[in-house]
């Protein structure tokens, strides 16, 4: 219904603009100026009524405003002072324009569609040089018609009003080229099939301003909390969160997800296997991953995906997921394919692996600080690779003022224990020089406790069977 009110209401606009006050809608009237338009396949005047402005916009950046090009075979009629022979492209670019033209002014919402295809401009390919000199026309075309619509709809300057649809056509002949053909196949995919078809950008419509501002002030969010959990010394060197997003997050990112090949042992199960690194060059990646997880406060944590619809019952799968979240931060959606790999998808084993090495060095360090507390830090430590009680060599902090030594019961309270001198030293060595002298040589015999070597047996039983 709504495309056969369209459609007479633009024949009624043709009829008024032919001028002759005598002139009556009869059938040979339509057949000579309406029929030869509704006769290829609806593009010149069923097609007005088949949508709103989106359909009028994305008409503008089709080549050939989306008409069928049997429209356009016919040539034009030669108005008077122009001269030469126009050409087929010539001929197809007038009759396009001209049907956009009546498309636009039967809509009657210029202002609408003016918007709209501002803030779509962007998302379609456009062939310029290198001084974006197409971007540069629209805004002057966008000027145009604001200064245009305020003289119209506000200071009534009604005469003006057949000029409104000519900046959606400068549009229209900026950005429609023959690169657009993808989008008369734009119905063919939104099903899903192809699955070659590029991602779509992600600050990309008309609420990229919006969304680009909302992931701004999240990664600001981010990169506050890492900035919050780093050691004194990084700190000092990392002060602004500028420096912290270029200078530290990607290498950081690079550091914890290390290039190697974990050997899962003990099972295949994500709660039975345990992933380790074999080999030495594996292994001092995995060291350098520990010190940055240590000085960086980046943790692991390990979380549970919820069973979606692919999912059988029981099948439980765990991921790691790095707090404050490095790879969102280091993961550049405007930078292309291949920009910023770092942030790609990680085995579940690798993390495993730093994880373990890092809760061996988190208990390591724990222990020293206990000891610390205790006041056995320079006396003695636990390793905890060898589970033994080291001792270490007594150092000048080891002996007071006094001269005397300082000694720690099992308790951590100090013994004290004086500190011997040269003399001291030399009349020990003396007294058991001198008791060693003294006592001479004491030999003893044990018989045993067996009643057969007590007994005594003399030569003639034993001689007396043989």
């Amino acid at each position: 219904m709504r495309g056969i009110m369209v459609v007479g209401e633009w024949v009624a606009s043709k009829l008024r603009a032919s001028g002759d006050s005598n002139t009556r809608l009869t059938r040979k009237w339509v057949e000579d100026h309406v029929l030869q338009d509704l006769s290829h396949g609806g593009g010149g005047a069923r097609g007005v009524g088949r949508g709103g402005p989106k359909d009028v916009v994305e008409r503008v950046f089709k080549e050939g405003a989306g008409f069928p090009r049997q429209a356009a075979l016919a040539t034009p009629i030669q108005h008077a002072g122009s001269d030469g022979v126009k050409g087929v492209a010539e001929g197809l670019r007038r009759t396009a324009t001209e049907r956009l033209r009546e498309l636009i002014d039967t809509h009657g919402d210029t202002d609408r569609i003016m918007t709209d295809c501002f803030s779509s401009y962007p998302e379609h390919q456009f062939q310029d040089d290198t001084y974006l000199s197409k971007p540069d026309a629209a805004y002057e075309w966008l000027n145009f018609h604001d200064r245009l619509s305020g003289a119209v709809f506000s200071s009534n300057e009604w005469e003006l009003a057949p000029y409104l649809s000519t900046p959606v056509l400068g549009f229209h002949h900026l950005f429609a080229s023959a690169t657009t053909r993808q989008y008369f196949e734009k119905d063919a995919k939104k099903d899903g099939d192809d699955a070659d078809a590029e991602p779509t950008h992600p600050f990309a419509g008309a609420q990229a301003s919006w969304a680009a501002h909302e992931a701004t002030k999240q990664n600001e969010a981010y990169i506050d909390a890492l900035q919050s959990s780093l050691a004194p010394s990084l700190q000092r060197l990392f002060s602004s969160t500028s420096d912290i997003a270029t200078d530290l997050q990607p290498y950081l990112l690079r550091m914890l997800t290390p290039n190697i090949n974990p050997i899962i042992v003990g099972g295949s199960g994500s709660d039975k296997g345990t992933a380790s690194v074999r080999k030495a060059s594996e292994q001092v990646l995995v060291k350098r991953a520990v010190n940055a997880m240590g000085a960086s406060g980046v943790r692991f944590e390990r979380v549970r995906l919820d069973d979606g619809p692919g999912q059988s019952y029981g099948n439980t799968q765990w991921i790691y997921r790095i707090e404050p979240p490095l790879d969102t931060l280091c993961t550049f959606e405007t930078g292309g394919k291949g920009f910023g790999d770092a942030g790609a998808k990680t085995r579940y084993a690798v993390r495993q692996v730093i994880t373990q090495e890092w809760r061996k060095e988190e208990a390591r360090i724990n222990e020293e600080n206990r000891m610390a507390r205790f006041g056995l830090t320079n006396a003695s430590y636990i390793d905890p690779a060898a589970g033994q009680l080291l001792k270490r060599k007594a150092t000048k902090e080891d002996v007071d003022l006094e001269g005397k030594r300082i000694v720690r019961d099992f308790f951590g309270r100090a013994v004290v224990v004086g500190v011997e001198t040269d003399a001291q030293k030399n009349n020990k060595k003396r007294q058991g020089t001198s008791r060693k002298r003294s006592l001479g040589a004491f030999v003893k015999f044990q018989d045993g406790y067996s009643n057969a070597v007590r007994k005594p047996i003399t030569l003639a039983e034993f001689m007396k069977d043989l």
